[in-house]
């Protein structure tokens, strides 16, 4: 299907779009943790640390990045395919007692830090091939990839849902299997084009990442709606074999509409009309073409060290650690919170599946908003109202009675998706792409920090503090999860106050991002940290011509 062509870089894209819908199954946790949890014996403290394995192997990709940067993207995914499968088949071994393998908490969380580490091998790989085949589109792009991201526990879910439930063991095979399949579709068609490719869409290529969207928009709504009406069938008791079976027939239809998807990989296509050639628009084709070798002029080149002393740096990764810590403390307790609210057992999956795709919603918005307004809102402050928005939904989470979190739960996921579109974005806007491989994985330690932090420290101790239900490790209302709520608004005040003072601090190198390139192309536009370093030279060459003198 790859080869009909339709240009490399719309190939890549397609596939991209596979292996983020596969990418993102670290939320799932939530879906098959309390079974985990059941079955095993664990507290809620040896399930956090089970839940923040993970997170750290997903978000300390910075090996991944180091990799890409050297050996591009082919190779950066094939061991993605490696470790996602074997973390993955570890778990099912431990879960099923297979081969001998223990089910403790060391061996689990060993096997979630590995494949969630793949994950991260796999979204490394996919991000910065896409910000360099549509560097001026760069936003709207990295939203689509990173919705899928964000659904992919929403599709894992409803697979559960039909197929699985209420047996983790099984799933966890399958996920092996169905992550390490999508991920050598990855390697096989995800590549970076050459810069003279790389030009910003014109209409047909405006048509097809719209085509996009609206595919994805409708796998979203698709997926909530399933979720609700499956939801009121778990409330009502046992399911009947009839919705069993509808149950079946949805994940069916989720897989064609994920397909669906593929389309944009097909050059000559009625959707798209004149769509041989992408036709950018003539103030790009100037920018394009006064370079030699067919790219952007004078595009951003920040090496890692440099990145490394700019103190933005530093307070991005603050913000982000402040807001995606207190989605991922949401997300790692999510059946928790719904089970101490007086939730049955599995009726956490609707709202897991809600999160997933508001989360998805979150990053198409953030990634379409922040290219659309970038004129007159600059990216570091679409940042700071999402953290922002993540403190205003841990005050609501504060007092929520059960049925509240049908608006609460949402928000959480609508914030926290916008960042995983922002991060990739700021970045490539202030340090470019020459390491970007190696800057986007180390400020994606940011939620590794904010998950151990948060997540099982601060919720996972304050759980375990409050055990209410006699002969169990248990606890019921709000007191389970109010104070972690309260603590976690104010992390988020702290996350909103760095993000204003990066977005004071980047106010003229945006201006001249505007100026110079239309904004994001990354054309005649110079960083702040590439000005700072000739400064530095400059005057170093001075002070030596001097001394000679």
């Amino acid at each position: 299907f790859f080869a009909m062509g339709g240009g490399r870089r719309w190939r890549a894209l397609a596939a991209g779009l596979l292996v983020e819908a596969a990418a993102g199954t670290a939320y799932a946790f939530g879906v098959y943790s309390p079974q985990l949890k059941t079955k095993l014996g664990w507290s809620q403290t040896q399930l956090e640390a089970v839940g923040t394995y993970g997170n750290i192997g997903l978000y300390c990709g910075f090996l991944g990045g180091v990799f890409f940067d050297r050996y591009g993207t082919k190779p950066t995914l094939a061991i993605g395919v490696v470790l996602s499968f074997l973390g993955y088949a570890m778990m099912w071994a431990g879960d099923g007692d297979h081969f001998g393998a223990p089910g403790t908490v060391a061996f689990m969380g060993l096997g979630a830090a590995i494949w969630s580490h793949g994950s991260a091998w796999y979204d490394c790989a996919t991000i910065a091939t896409v910000a360099k085949n549509f560097p001026a589109d760069r936003g709207r792009i990295i939203g689509l990839l990173k919705s899928l991201f964000g659904l992919s526990a929403a599709i894992a879910a409803q697979f559960y849902l039909s197929f699985f439930k209420p047996d983790a063991e099984p799933f966890l095979l399958f996920l092996a299997i169905y992550i390490a399949g999508l991920g050598v579709v990855g390697t096989l068609f995800v590549s970076e084009v050459p810069g003279e490719e790389a030009t910003p869409l014109g209409k047909p290529g405006m048509r097809r990442a719209q085509f996009a969207t609206t595919v994805i928009g409708v796998l979203a709504v698709f997926l909530a709606t399933v979720a609700v009406l499956q939801s009121r069938w778990i409330l009502d008791g046992a399911e009947t074999a009839s919705q069993l079976a509808a149950s079946k027939v949805f994940s069916y239809v989720l897989i064609a509409l994920v397909l669906l998807n593929m389309l944009v990989a097909v050059r000559r296509c009625p959707l798209w009309g004149r769509s041989d050639k992408e036709e950018p628009e003539e103030a790009y084709l100037l920018d394009y073409r006064s370079s030699s070798d067919g790219g952007p002029s004078s595009t951003i080149h920040v090496s890692f060290g440099q990145s490394l002393t700019d103190p933005n740096f530093y307070l991005i990764f603050l913000a982000v650690m402040c807001g995606t810590g207190a989605g991922l403390m949401v997300i790692n307790n999510l059946g928790q919170m719904v089970e101490s609210l007086g939730g049955g057992k599995g009726s956490q999956d609707v709202f897991v599946t809600l999160l997933s795709v508001f989360n998805c919603g979150g990053r198409v918005l953030a990634g379409f908003l922040s290219d659309k307004y970038s004129r007159t809102v600059i990216r570091p402050l679409w940042l700071a109202l999402a953290v922002l928005g993540m403190g205003a939904s841990q005050v609501l989470l504060v007092f929520s009675p059960l049925d509240l979190f049908y608006v609460a739960i949402p928000l959480v996921g609508l914030f926290y998706g916008s960042f995983w579109s922002l991060l990739p974005t700021i970045i490539a806007d202030i340090w470019g792409t020459k390491a970007f491989g190696k800057i986007y994985s180390l400020a994606s330690l940011a939620p590794g920090f904010g998950s151990i932090l948060m997540a099982q420290q601060l919720a996972g101790r304050i759980y375990d503090s409050h055990y209410n239900v006699p002969g169990t490790k248990e606890c019921t209302g709000h007191v389970c999860f109010q104070l972690t709520h309260i603590l976690l608004a104010i992390f988020c005040a702290v996350g909103v106050a760095a993000a204003l003072l990066v977005s004071a601090r980047l106010r003229k190198h945006y201006a001249m991002l505007r100026e110079g390139s239309r904004f994001s192309t990354g054309v005649r536009a110079t960083s702040s940290v590439q000005v700072s370093a000739e400064r530095r030279r400059a005057s170093s060459a001075h002070r030596l011509e001097a001394a000679a003198d």
